[in-house]
């Protein structure tokens, strides 16, 4: 439980990261000392050398960008700007997160908190302008806990019934309504529903290619941002998906994920101003 509870704490921290890159009132600008820091802006967002476009760099390159396997902590910084779960995290201010609708747009549960059932959108779309359905989550979440897919965090729902079976107990009674039926009450399901490993992918698209997240031509997303070009331990490039739905709220119009591991040249080329936001520093001496 603690472990997972850890992990959950990530997720949010993950997503606040998410808005200052790409959120509609955050902004990375420099202090004086060289931090970075989320500043509101009214203005025009204005980040780095070209208007709209984001130069970060958060690790090397990373271990894997699938949601259902990936388990490091920039990789899932990158699949939380590609991909979008039930449920998303969203800034409440004064440096807080919070849960709010994501492709579901609403969502109950039963009196006994056992079953739920959830509303998708009208509208919302992979970045090849298919739509996403409800069967889309049945089988994203059913591939999460299948052994042969070898998920690490195939535990991280463990509370759906049918879980010990690796046959949850999930349906799409419709295009537009996802049901849960839980083996025991979990206070914190709905930040489950936000964790990346639960983020839907196309059936077609992972089952015809082994290789499919490695080329921005299969890599096939439902997030705000699409994945334009990968330049293997050098730079993932990704801009606005067109066919998301918010994508209007989001004023990055390209974020550009540099891929080092020297912390000593990613701080220098922070300070000169090449990188907008880094998300760690080289140690110093006093």
């Amino acid at each position: 439980m603690k472990k997972k509870t850890w992990i959950l704490a990530l997720v949010i921290a993950l997503a606040m990261a998410l808005t200052a890159c790409g959120g509609n009132k955050a902004n990375n600008s420099k202090t004086s000392e060289g931090n970075s820091a989320s500043t509101e802006t009214k203005g025009d967002f204005e980040p780095g050398k070209v208007d709209g476009e984001l130069d970060v760099c958060i690790a090397s390159e990373p271990e894997s960008i699938d949601p259902a396997l990936n388990t490091t902590v920039d990789g899932a910084t990158m699949v939380q700007h590609l991909s979008e779960g039930l449920l998303k995290w969203d800034d409440g201010g004064n440096g807080q997160a919070k849960l709010v609708p994501g492709q579901a747009e609403s969502w109950e549960k039963s009196e006994d908190g056992l079953t739920w059932t959830f509303h998708l959108r009208d509208g919302i779309k992979f970045n090849d302008g298919t739509p996403v359905t409800a069967n889309d989550f049945v089988y994203s979440w059913n591939r999460v806990v299948d052994p042969k897919t070898a998920a690490e965090y195939e535990y991280m729902l463990d509370m759906v019934d049918g879980y010990e079976e690796k046959a949850l107990k999930i349906e799409a009674p419709d295009e537009k309504t996802f049901v849960v039926h839980l083996k025991t009450i979990c206070p914190y399901f709905e930040e489950i529903c936000a964790f990346p490993c639960t983020y839907p992918v196309k059936k077609d698209i992972v089952e015809s290619n082994e290789q499919w997240t490695l080329d921005p031509a299969t890599y096939v997303s439902n997030g705000p941002y699409k994945m334009v070009s990968w330049e293997h331990n050098q730079v993932i490039k990704m801009e606005k998906n067109p066919e998301y739905y918010d994508k209007d709220s989001y004023t990055a119009e390209k974020i550009n994920f540099n891929l080092k591991d020297d912390h000593n040249a990613i701080y220098a080329s922070y300070r000169s101003g090449e990188l907008d936001f880094i998300g760690a520093f080289a140690p110093t001496e006093e």
